[in-house]
């Protein structure tokens, strides 16, 4: 087994590496503060991401991308979660409406959309959750009737990440309300600006923003339709599993465990360092370990994803294993901080720019975006194990 790079990766982590230490300000050993009231979307460097070539690094030439495959898009993903940069959109934008066209959308959506997305012209969402549809995606209530020549599209999603800033919104919708529920859904590609389309912006616990989304009688006409009439769930199982694959791997915990240990070595309350209490050091050590177990989760789920072999239930279980991981960060950030992991970054004197109080209050979404930890689990005791379901 081996678990090295190709020469032709590893050049693609320094390029992208060049890339961040090029366009992102310099941050100093404690990096940026907490993206309190952020959607994660900065433009200029969306922009600048696109005229590099770095948004699509996976998709084939002939949609705007590079052709380097699903390996090359998750050493994208790690070199800029370890700076810390915005790429919010790049996730909704590539990694989940552009990898659901890519896969079932109609070869004009492809020709017309795909290299748009590519170049860092549109910003695109996915709207599932609804206000009484969160995990049983499958409820949803919104509803798009045939009148005429269009679709309208009546109801309301809320949650969705991009959702207030995206030019597309690739909505699930119900457009058969006699057949069993699973059956009757259909995605739309929803342009923004049309008539009836109203988007909010929701802070959420964590300062980070999303979106409530309202359709009052939205038309769009049938080739906005992604997929196949009634095929929605067919379609949508796919794109959660892309995005199941995207929401593994360290992140940012990286570049944190690094600025842990720092503190630690350095900080002397009592005249002793922190580094010298046998429990800290042991978190320390248990959590750097985890987190190259999900790291190595992330890229076989992406290697799998790659080489056309099923990759579903690793997706879920590296998925699973990271959003867990970020309480044990947070934990183990508090345990090197003490009291001072309560400090915010509106303190000039917060340690690591309040990032461990930010933790605190956002690693409760890393385990229910993009799947909660409860689904993970019954996808992989079900689908994975062969276990019964709760129903049997």
């Amino acid at each position: 087994m081996d678990f090295s790079f190709t020469p032709e990766q590893e050049a693609l982590r320094r390029r992208i590496e060049a890339f961040c230490k090029k366009h992102l300000p310099r941050r100093g050993k404690q990096g940026p503060p907490p993206a309190e009231g952020s959607d994660g979307y900065d433009p200029e460097f969306h922009r600048k991401m696109a005229a590099a070539g770095l948004l699509s690094l996976g998709w084939p030439k002939e949609y705007g991308g590079e052709g380097l495959g699903r390996v090359a898009m998750a050493v994208f993903s790690e070199v800029v979660g370890l700076h810390e940069a915005p790429v919010g959109a790049v996730g909704t934008s590539v990694g989940l409406v552009g990898q659901s066209l890519f896969m079932y959308g109609s070869d004009e959506q492809k020709r017309d959309l795909l290299p748009r997305i590519a170049r860092g012209e549109i910003v695109c969402a996915l709207g599932i959750t609804e206000p009484n549809a969160g995990s049983d995606a499958a409820a949803c209530r919104t509803k798009a009737v045939l009148d005429g020549d269009v679709y309208r599209i009546a109801g309301s999603k809320i949650f969705v990440s991009s959702g207030h800033i995206a030019d597309f919104i690739l909505t699930l919708t119900r457009t058969d309300p006699n057949v069993p529920k699973h059956k009757g859904l259909t995605l739309f590609l929803v342009p923004t600006n049309l008539p009836g389309f109203k988007a909010n912006r929701i802070k959420t616990m964590s300062g980070w923003v999303v979106s409530e989304l309202q359709y009052d009688q939205v038309p769009v006409p049938p080739s906005a339709m992604v997929g196949g009439l009634n095929q929605g769930w067919v379609c949508l199982t796919k794109s959660l599993g892309e995005e199941r694959t995207g929401l593994g791997g360290t992140r940012n915990m990286k570049r944190l465990l690094g600025e842990m240990i720092v503190r630690a070595r350095e900080t002397t309350p009592n005249g002793r360092r922190v580094w010298e209490d046998d429990t800290i050091r042991r978190a320390i050590a248990e959590f750097a370990t985890k987190l190259e177990i999900a790291r190595l989760l992330y890229y076989q789920a992406a290697w799998l994803q790659e080489n056309k072999l099923p990759f579903d239930i690793p997706a879920a279980i590296s998925k699973l294993f990271t959003s867990e991981l970020y309480h044990e960060c947070a934990d183990v950030g508090g345990l090197v901080l003490g009291p001072e992991a309560q400090v915010t970054a509106a303190s000039p004197s917060a340690p690591l720019r309040g990032k461990i109080e930010y933790l605190h209050r956002h690693c409760p979404a890393s385990t229910i975006g993009g799947g909660t930890t409860q689904i993970q689990k019954n996808i992989i005791a079900i689908r994975g194990l062969g276990l019964p379901s709760g129903k049997e």
